[in-house]
């Protein structure tokens, strides 16, 4: 009974361990022991929270608030029945998972429903998914030895290999057939069991779709549809014919489903889709900024560094030689001299900082990552490499790697910017342009506080604006430019655009240039590596001050237009509405 147990993860995290290793814990960390009187201490005082009680906005997500005077309604306004559709707009960090998984086991054990789908955007987010929902004991656990038996079993629309899991414990079926995906619903229904299907966004057109038509004709209907990054299914393409398919499916959801939710970290306008568009989305039931997060110390000091590189192009033989393999010869080496400086800075603040790279292609990353120049530039740093192909097995290498030691550099091009939850990481470095939503979801990769940190905070040991005290304080992005200041000024609007979306006071703003140190920028044996960052020109501080007011006048005077429109779409739609119920007022 030494330490206090009805903190629940506690009996799971327990091991045993031989004397030898014992001292060897001891002897290599000098706070060993300070550490353990402090972890008694605290224990004694029985102040352990279960990490997976729903904080205060993970609440507001779910039941609802009032924010600067709006009443948001929650998931519970779907969940319930009330609303027919609706949508949660959280900032990464906020833990929408969590509250996903409050939706599903309320729509079971409150609603009494028997199917619940979560669409995800790629089958790693399933994974990941699954995996929290099966800690979280959705689909039973072990309880002193007994197995509990939840009457929940899961059904997984998707290839490849499956996630971890007891199958003494879990009932799991993966497949890609619709057949026996129907026959595994019904069967578990008729057993009075319960199933949380999940899918990916480019199977919910495909697979899923048959599946509901299957179960239609057997009387089943989907309790409640959870479609996680919907902004995915909005297109910024003008081709109308998809678009306008899906447009027709989100209108007529209730001939599946009782209930849609779709969550986001933000709004997107499409050219045919638009998240303002309630008859398709439903209204907004909650929105939750960084800035609601940062205040709780939920996420971290965010800073924002540009990097100008300068390169110097390489011969047209040597790129037509790499473009047969997929490969931007100019463009790999230009992020590589960037990631090497970005990590060098980012060292100088952190002791073997773990980084995330989002690359401009696949091959790019991969050519960087096995690179002998970056590898001999940065020693004792592990150079890990992630793409579309890469399996999930090996992806639970690389990502248990980076949770439990330093030193680390994943680089990948878009299979990592969503959803994918890896507290260890210090800082990014950006080497594409994007928009502000794939911009704030790359942000969010290494935003989140850890939790020891959040509880100090909270406890009021650590303050947001002193790092002392703070396990990991800061998040640093680095944003890659060409020496151009066209290209830099709409990378500084896309960072301005980003701050104003998430509600970050001015005050917190910290966007800075980084200067390399060497006279003569990085020095490379190799006499194809000739990228440099750029050291010649002089930073003027007042100018870049006033690039970034201007962004803001723009993006401020481009929302009031947008507001505007938005209101007189609504109000036009209401009228029409008047006018519809007053032409049947007269038939009648």
């Amino acid at each position: 009974n030494l330490f206090h147990y009805s903190y629940k993860t506690a009996r799971n995290k327990r091991r045993v361990i031989d004397r030898k290793a014992q001292e060897e814990l001891i002897l290599r960390d000098d706070n060993f022991c300070n550490d353990l009187r402090k972890c008694i201490i605290e224990s004694s005082k029985n102040e352990f929270k279960d990490p997976f009680t729903p904080r205060d906005v993970q609440v507001w997500m779910q039941t609802g608030t009032t924010i600067d005077g709006i009443q948001y309604d929650g998931s519970i306004a779907v969940v319930s029945g009330t609303e027919s559709k609706g949508r949660i707009a959280a900032a990464p960090g906020a833990g929408k998972t969590l509250c996903q998984f409050y939706d599903t086991h309320n729509s079971f054990h409150t609603f009494n429903k028997n199917l619940v789908v979560m669409i995800l955007p790629t089958r790693a987010l399933i994974s990941q998914s699954f995996g929290e929902f099966y800690k979280w004991k959705m689909f039973g656990y072990e309880d002193k030895g007994e197995i509990v038996d939840t009457k929940v079993s899961c059904l997984i629309i998707m290839s490849g290999s499956k996630p971890r899991y007891n199958d003494q414990i879990a009932n799991v079926l993966q497949t890609l057939s619709t057949k026996e995906s129907t026959d595994f619903i019904k069967n578990e229904i008729k057993l009075g069991r319960k199933v949380v299907l999940f899918t990916t966004m480019k199977s919910h057109g495909i697979k899923y779709s048959d599946i509901v038509d299957e179960l239609k004709t057997n009387n089943i209907r989907v309790g409640l549809e959870i479609i996680d990054e919907y902004h995915n299914i909005i297109s910024a393409s003008t081709s109308r014919k998809e678009q306008l398919e899906t447009a027709e499916y989100l209108k007529n959801n209730t001939d599946r489903t009782d209930g849609t939710l779709f969550y986001s970290a933000s709004c997107k306008r499409g050219q045919i889709l638009d998240s303002f568009n309630e008859n398709l989305f439903g209204k907004l039931l909650c929105k939750v900024t960084r800035n609601d997060l940062r205040v709780r110390g939920y996420v971290t000091k965010l800073r924002i560094k540009m990097i100008r590189i300068k390169s110097t192009k390489n011969s047209t033989e040597s790129k037509r030689d790499a473009s047969k393999t997929g490969l931007d010869l100019d463009k790999a080496q230009n992020e590589a001299v960037g990631i090497i400086v970005a990590y060098k800075d980012l060292s100088k603040t952190n002791k073997d900082p773990n980084m995330i790279t989002f690359g401009d292609h696949v091959e790019g990353c991969r050519y960087i990552s096995e690179n002998e120049d970056v590898l001999r530039s940065l020693p004792n740093v592990k150079q890990h490499f992630m793409a579309a192909e890469t399996s999930n097995s090996d992806r639970e290498v690389i990502m248990e790697t980076m949770k439990k030691s330093g030193g680390n550099i994943l680089n990948q091009h878009s299979v990592a910017k969503e959803g994918i939850n890896l507290p260890t990481l210090n800082g990014g470095v950006i080497g594409r342009e994007m928009s502000i939503i794939p911009l704030q979801q790359s942000i969010g990769r290494s935003d989140r506080s850890l939790l020891e940190d959040t509880i100090a905070f909270q406890k009021g040991e650590i303050t947001l604006d002193n790092p002392k005290g703070w396990k990991k304080y800061d998040n640093t992005i680095y944003i890659l430019v060409d020496d151009d200041d066209t290209t830099f000024s709409n990378r500084v609007e896309d960072i301005v655009g980003y701050l104003l979306d998430q509600g970050i006071p001015e005050s917190e703003w910290d966007i800075s240039e980084v200067q390399d140190d060497e006279n003569s920028g990085v020095d490379y044996d190799k006499s194809d590596f000739y990228p440099g960052i750029k050291t010649s020109f002089k930073f003027d501080k007042v100018k870049f001050d006033k690039m970034i007011q201007d962004a803001k006048i723009k993006i401020i005077k481009e929302e009031e237009e947008l507001k505007l429109s938005i209101e007189e779409s609504i109000e036009s739609n209401r009228l029409n509405s008047l006018s519809k119920m007053e032409l049947l007022k007269e038939k009648l």
